[in-house]
């Protein structure tokens, strides 16, 4: 399976913490995406693009499939690229890795299996 990993859990593998260590063999293996949006949150965040080349790009789904996941959850405390990532999730059959606890209820109410990475 592949890991659609979240801003929230790149910067911590990014700074090396412990916490995210785990995600070395999944990166070395080729079993990580990045989305289109994280990739744009994490060059706003001074990481150079080209550090992921070599990983999946999961594209955003369409508008319409995360407005319908907006009105079957109504989700609270998340953000709109938030549920863009779970969306792409629930669509590509991808495992969402966060540090997000709101990403990591909504995915689960969705039915995105879930890996936790620690603040």
């Amino acid at each position: 399976m592949i890991y659609l990993v979240d801003t929230s859990a790149w910067m911590p593998f990014l700074r090396r913490e412990s916490s995210a260590d785990w995600l070395e063999g999944p990166v070395r293996r080729g079993l990580v995406g990045i989305h289109d949006h994280t990739l744009g949150e994490l060059a706003l965040a001074g990481a150079p693009p080209e550090r992921f080349s070599g990983l999946h790009r999961v594209a955003p789904v369409q508008q319409e499939v995360v407005l319908a996941l907006v009105e079957q959850v109504r989700p609270r405390g998340v953000g709109w690229i938030d549920v863009h990532l779970v969306a792409a999730a629930r669509v590509h059959g991808l495992r969402l890795v966060s540090a997000d606890r709101e990403q990591q209820v909504l995915a689960r109410a969705v039915g995105v299996p879930v890996d936790e990475i620690a603040r």
